[in-house]
């Protein structure tokens, strides 16, 4: 049985005495971290860019890729079989409750023969994306992709004509921010109508933001703002704790205006 009085020297006085012993011989040590890291921030540029440089020191894997996400930075394949990374200082964001949709995309949506689909071909939608003149989508990040795929973390649509895909995209959840990667089109308007779907299918199952990336005057007509890098992290970190689930549900029907009727209110017209 321990002796109170004991009990009471060592929580009081032993303890406390170790741990500030402990605390100042750890001091060195966080000076040198401190001063290691002081030099690469300032070489590029900030804290976030000089992540990015750390992310490239280690091979890709699923995991690393989804850490790059949750601190707002994304990966691209080179062609002599690296990998970058990018933290753009503005990002393209669209709300998910704020999709624009043209008069013209409208009646295409109205009027299409097209079946959407949800993680039907994963992989050909990937390979379809890589098939251009200068492409990211590197065998590296392409085997890597195809693990988020299959881990739950990666998702595609597609447009199908027929039996042939004709268009579609992919992309990566995370909380209830949905990282679109890349987009692909045979066909005049699939590429636009499989992302209306994407959109209905992705505010239907509670994700609040859709990353775009980098902005374009394509990305703008559907509604995207651009997002400072320190704002677009501090949504990417909030939106953490808010994780929404990509449903299961696989077709988005045929011939349809809008895949979910709850959805129409929040797709605006202009």
């Amino acid at each position: 049985m321990t002796n109170p009085s004991t009990n009471h020297i060592w929580q009081n006085q032993l303890r406390p005495f170790l741990s500030r012993v402990k605390h100042r011989a750890g001091a060195p040590r966080r000076w040198l971290q401190r001063c290691c890291l002081r030099p690469i921030v300032w070489l590029y540029g900030g804290a976030t860019p000089a992540i990015t440089k750390l992310h490239e020191m280690y091979p890709l894997t699923p995991q690393r890729v989804l850490g790059g996400y949750a601190q707002a930075i994304f990966p691209t394949g080179e062609p002599n079989g690296g990998i970058v990374w990018h933290c753009p200082p503005q990002r393209a964001v669209i709300r998910t409750d704020q999709v624009h949709v043209s008069k013209r995309l409208k009646g295409y949506l109205r009027n299409h023969s097209l079946g959407i689909y949800f993680n039907r071909d994963f992989s050909e939608v990937l390979r379809l994306c890589a098939d251009r003149k200068k492409t990211w989508i590197t065998k590296t990040i392409y085997e890597v992709y195809m693990s988020l795929h299959e881990m739950g973390f990666g998702h595609s649509v597609e447009a199908y004509e027929g039996d042939q895909l004709v268009g579609g995209g992919y992309g990566v959840a995370l909380g209830d921010v949905f990282f679109l990667e890349s987009m692909f089109c045979r066909t005049d308007h699939a590429s636009k109508i499989a992302f209306v779907k994407l959109a209905e299918k992705l505010l239907a199952d509670g994700f609040q933001y859709i990353d775009c990336q980098f902005m374009t005057e394509h990305w703008r007509r559907f509604g995207a703002c651009e997002m400072p890098r320190d704002e677009f992290q501090k949504v990417v970190v909030g939106r953490l704790h808010q994780p929404a689930t990509f449903s299961a549900s696989k077709a988005a029907g045929i011939n349809l205006p809008l895949a979910q009727p709850t959805i129409t209110g929040a797709l605006t017209t202009h």
